[in-house]
Formats: C-alpha cells, sequence, structure tokens
C-alpha cells in the first residue's frame, strides 16, 4: 500500500489508509516519513464488509486484504467497496495465487494464527464479476517481498485484477 498511497500523493490525489489492525496504521503512519506526504489520511476499521467512510472515492486499493476473509466475505467486502466508489471509480485489488484455506502462523506475530484463502485465477475473476465490477486489466507475478510474499510453499504468485465500477 505505501508505494500506491506515495504515488497517489504525488499526483495530488487525496489518499486514506484503511486496515483493521492498530499496528498496521502505526506502521503505516511511520512509513510516511515523518508527514512527507501530508495528504495520507489514515483510519481504522473494525469489519472491511461493512465500514462507512463520508467521502466518496476516485479509486480504491485493497492489497492482500481479501486472503483474510472466506470467499463469501470477500464478495460481501467488494460490495461494500462500492459504497464509497464514485461512478467510473477504479479498484485495485491483489491475492495470492494458490490453494490455502485456513488457518496458519503468522509470520509477524509468530504467537498468532491468521485465516488464509488463496484464489485460482478465474475464482478471483469470477468474485470480481460477480460483486457488478467489469474486469479492465488482469496480472500475475511472484511476489518475493519478505513482508508481503507468500508462502512459497503454499503460494503460486500473486494475482492482481483492476477493475471498475459503474452504476
Amino acid at each position: 500500500g505505501r508505494y500506491c498511497a506515495e504515488k497517489g500523493v504525488n499526483r495530488g490525489f487525496q489518499v486514506c489508509g484503511v486496515d483493521i489492525s492498530n499496528k498496521m496504521i502505526e506502521k503505516a503512519r511511520e512509513c510516511n516519513n515523518n508527514n512527507k506526504y501530508a495528504k495520507i489520511e489514515y483510519l481504522q476499521v473494525e469489519d472491511m464488509c461493512n465500514f462507512k467512510y463520508i467521502k466518496k472515492l476516485g479509486a480504491a486499493i485493497s492489497a492482500y486484504s481479501l486472503i483474510h476473509l472466506n470467499k463469501e466475505q470477500a464478495v460481501i467486502a467488494l460490495n461494500s467497496f462500492k459504497q464509497h466508489l464514485n461512478n467510473d471509480a477504479y479498484l485495485f485489488l491483489t491475492v495470492y495465487k494458490g490453494k490455502r484455506d485456513g488457518f496458519q502462523k503468522e509470520e509477524l506475530a509468530p504467537d498468532h494464527e491468521m485465516y488464509y484463502r488463496d484464489y485460482s485465477s478465474e475464482e478471483f475473476r469470477t468474485i470480481v464479476l460477480y460483486s457488478g465490477y467489469s474486469i479492465i486489466e488482469e496480472y500475475e507475478w511472484n511476489d518475493e517481498d519478505p513482508i508481503t510474499g507468500g508462502d512459497p510453499e503454499c503460494d503460486a504468485g500473486v494475482l492482481c485484477i483492476i477493475a471498475k465500477y459503474v452504476e
């Protein structure tokens, strides 16, 4: 999210970061280089399936968020995002490609387990289309970042969809 936020602010966009975790919000603030990007607004929500935000957005990014929801919850979240998007807004989504569907130890918090739901390309396309978005572009790559990179024993890479919401 940091890369996208920095690029957005540099292009004059108002950027809002949303996460359920206080620790991740604090980490985002730290990465903000002492308010170098003053236009970044940070929020915390309890549930991406049902959050409230007063502004309509021209674009939204959900990077590796849907992987912590089951498929039904992911559809609910995608529908929730629409409440906060302008007509013709873009949605950038990434998930892991693979077969995981259950809890596993969290690398950044080894005393905790976290739910992971990977997708096939077809499953990912299906939930995005089912949720009422038009797919603009699709990408796939290997993520070797030590924080965002998936488990190489379970994941077969990253799936990305850029979609558009039209009322």
